[in-house]
């Protein structure tokens, strides 16, 4: 379909949708999202006003941290409401939907004049994911900050060497102050561009054989990974076991296909992880609430494997872009207990996915890293 949409009447959709997606919330996904939420510990811990930002790293000798992502979540969300407008839970939903939907808006105002058929539709979805599952008093809203940050840099001025090391201190800089399985990432994030130097940069077409060899690839790093963390720290080690063989209560929960703790099982186990999250075939049989999650899912898979293939082809920008999401993907294969967690922490990458799907048209040179 070659229709194509005004960034006015696109913009128009996602306002109409962000009201459908949180009637969604607040009356089908009610009971699974809102009930259950965080964000009623969370408004008790910014309303005790004893809340306080630091360093979400433990030391290594108290094995404690200065702070946690749910207490910097709590600060940051206490500096947002300098105003008081918000002390309820529902509260502070409906000032942290008017934010971070602002937020989102810009961005999608600027990206392009016109968009397609296919772009109108995955912005319009990306949008009515992120209002039913994460523009709440959550940690998700926080973690999407660390993404905008990343996907400011890119569109920059900025020399593409500032921009590659930059996207790896973002991780870092998420590692250090929020989410502490993100040092994988950062990891991950290396390892995908050395690959893509020393691997996938001087081939002209990406095949089924080169697809094979790049999971070949990644099961040497999730192997070699998990070697060196058993030798040399074994309770990080036994962690990433407990966190992988654990059985979420949740109906798509993803619990592990062998349940084996054998190195080359288990490491098998992150593979198969990544087809599953990518290709999630097995929430068909949970019914029609879950088919937002596979529709949603299979356009993210859909724009993931044509850069892939094209990732010769693409230019600069979208090449750091895609390494960005695919360490994002490598390192969220060894937590996501199930399909809805996995699903709310993808949609808030959105702005790195905007840039791989060239929805932002940056720069159209064939230029390689």
């Amino acid at each position: 379909m070659k229709k194509n949409f005004n960034v006015g009447v696109v913009i128009i959709f996602c306002i109409i949708v962000i009201f459908f997606g949180k009637i969604v919330r607040h009356t089908v996904m009610n009971e699974t999202l809102v009930k259950t939420g965080v964000g009623w510990y969370l408004v008790d811990n910014i309303n005790s006003g004893n809340v306080h930002y630091g360093l979400t790293i433990k030391d290594s000798e108290t094995n404690e941290s200065d702070s946690s992502a749910t207490m910097n979540a709590s600060y940051i969300y206490s500096k947002i409401n300098f105003l008081k407008l918000a002390e309820t839970y529902y509260e502070y939903e409906i000032l942290i939907s008017i934010i971070w939907n602002f937020i989102l808006l810009i961005i999608i105002s600027k990206l392009k004049k016109t968009f397609n058929f296919f772009e109108t539709i995955f912005i319009v979805l990306s949008v009515a994911v992120l209002n039913i599952f994460d523009f709440c008093l959550a940690k998700e809203p926080i973690q999407m900050l660390y993404f905008i940050l990343m996907y400011l840099l890119l569109i920059s001025n900025k020399s593409i060497k500032t921009k590659t090391i930059g996207s790896f201190l973002i991780y870092i800089l998420c590692f250090l102050t929020y989410r502490n399985y993100y040092i994988l990432m950062a990891g991950f994030f290396v390892f995908i561009y050395y690959l893509y130097k020393l691997l996938l940069s001087k081939i002209k077409k990406i095949n089924k054989k080169h697809i094979f060899l790049i999971l070949i690839s990644i099961f040497i790093c999730y192997y070699s990974f998990l070697y060196v963390i058993k030798i040399y720290d074994i309770a990080s080690y036994n962690e990433l076991l407990r966190v992988r063989l654990r059985t979420s209560s949740a109906a798509s929960d993803m619990s592990a296909l062998f349940n084996s703790t054998n190195l080359f099982i288990f490491t098998l186990d992150y593979i198969f992880m990544l087809i599953r999250m990518l290709i999630p075939l097995e929430l068909i049989k949970l019914g029609p609430k879950y088919f937002i999650y596979i529709v949603y899912q299979i356009f993210i898979t859909y724009i993931f494997i044509k850069n892939i293939i094209d990732i010769n082809k693409i230019n600069k920008m979208r090449r750091i872009a895609l390494f960005i999401f695919i360490a994002f993907l490598m390192g969220s294969a060894a937590f996501e207990p199930d399909f809805g967690s996995w699903v709310r922490h993808e949609a808030v990458a959105i702005p790195i996915v905007f840039i791989i799907q060239n929805i932002k048209r940056i720069d159209n040179k064939e230029t390689k890293i």
